[in-house]
């Protein structure tokens, strides 16, 4: 009220009271709200930001390829969440399904002989319950399966069990050739005309390598596309 009063007062001089908040205390309950609403919003850094349309863009390019949405190195489940909001929001859930392969337990010992620049520490803090109990708070568990252990190994197991699996979108994320290359070669008879195979690799290693060589194998266009916002690198299943 008083404010209020002060600033009708002060407007014919451009002058203005204006009220400051104090911080909340270290500690408090008010505090802890803002640190939890700060965390729930850190898609708005731009590097997170970039991310999600990132994801969009390559998600728009198989719209209209039917299948679902496998990934080789699933990580902590972002791309999970992602995608699978992305189905609801384009009401193609009942349609659509995630499948994300990974150890669950860092790089396997070919992996870390092979790719110099990987970690053996790196991932060993994941476990498939972690993700798992993720996905479950963010309500997209339903739209999500988890295949744990080797790629090399359950991939195969996997396709054997669905034979009927279509892929619209190959999403490689797995840091390291072997598995890269072999991902693509047993899904390659699964993914549907006009998918893509891609990868999300921002430092050309083991990922670019194989799919290179998958491309002069098989005949396919290796490319990117011209925007801030395409993934590292592509090619896109022929629909002859």
């Amino acid at each position: 009220m008083i404010g209020r009063v002060l600033n009708s007062l002060l407007k014919p001089f451009d002058r203005r009271v204006v009220r400051i908040e104090q911080a909340p205390p270290s500690g408090s309950l008010e505090k802890k709200k803002a640190d939890y609403y700060w965390e729930k919003q850190q898609y708005l850094e731009r590097s997170e930001f970039k991310y999600v349309l990132w994801i969009d863009r390559v998600y728009q390019q198989v719209r209209e390829v039917p299948g679902h949405v496998v990934e080789l190195g699933v990580a902590y489940g972002r791309n999970a969440i992602l995608f699978s909001h992305l189905f609801r929001m384009h009401a193609e859930e009942d349609v659509r399904k995630y499948v994300g392969f990974d150890t669950f337990d860092g790089y396997n010992e070919t992996s870390l002989e092979q790719e110099r620049n990987l970690s053996d520490t790196a991932w060993k803090d994941n476990s498939k319950q972690r993700v798992e109990d993720r996905l479950k708070m963010a309500k997209v568990a339903s739209s999500c399966t988890l295949v744990a252990g080797d790629i090399m190994k359950t991939v195969p197991e996997f396709t054997q069990s669905q034979p009927n699996l279509r892929i619209a979108l190959l999403y490689v994320d797995c840091n390291a050739y072997d598995p890269a290359l072999f991902g693509m070669e047993s899904l390659l008879s699964y993914m549907s005309p006009g998918g893509i195979i891609c990868i999300d690799e921002k430092k050309q290693g083991g990922e670019t390598r194989a799919l290179i060589e998958f491309c002069e194998k098989h005949g396919f266009e290796f490319r990117r596309d011209a925007s801030p916002f395409s993934i590292p690198a592509y090619t896109r299943i022929s629909k002859s």
